[in-house]
């Protein structure tokens, strides 16, 4: 017999769950890593703070890739260059470090905003379990608690 297997649909998040992490995100527990392998002049933090925007725009329910985020914030910054001197333009950062700052995102903040709250629930819940590294000691199977 075979069964039809329906799909979860991964519920967007309310209002005070985005609040919540928005909270988590402000007060820097959640969060992008900043440079520290190179000085960062004034105009290359300008152009970092406007990464820090794009990168949050990762974590969204449309699901946009690394690469087409990227693009976004290269455009945003080649609109900001169109205004300035030559002098005084803002560089594009690379899409290494784009990508090193989507990576340093928690990934319970970037499951929650991509796939739903159920989904970033079942994940921690599935990658968080107790292991036991020695192999001589069985796992104990977990009975239903009786009422």
């Amino acid at each position: 017999m075979i069964t039809a297997i329906k799909k979860r649909k991964a519920k967007s998040l309310s209002s005070r769950e985005m609040d919540r992490l928005a909270a988590l995100f402000h007060s820097g527990y959640i969060g992008f890593a900043t440079p520290t392998n190179r000085q960062l002049k004034e105009r290359d933090a300008v152009s970092f703070e406007i990464m820090g925007t794009f990168v949050l725009k990762y974590v969204s329910m449309t699901r946009p890739t690394i690469a087409q985020v990227y693009r976004c914030y290269q455009a945003k910054i080649a609109r900001l260059n169109i205004e300035r001197t030559p002098s005084t333009q803002l560089p594009v950062l690379s899409k290494y470090m784009f990508r090193s700052a989507v990576d340093a995102l928690d990934p319970f903040f970037v499951m929650a905003g991509r796939h739903g709250l159920d989904a970033a629930m079942r994940y921690l819940r599935r990658s968080r379990l107790p292991q036991c590294f020695d192999p001589s000691i069985k796992p104990v199977p977990l009975l239903p608690l009786a009422s």
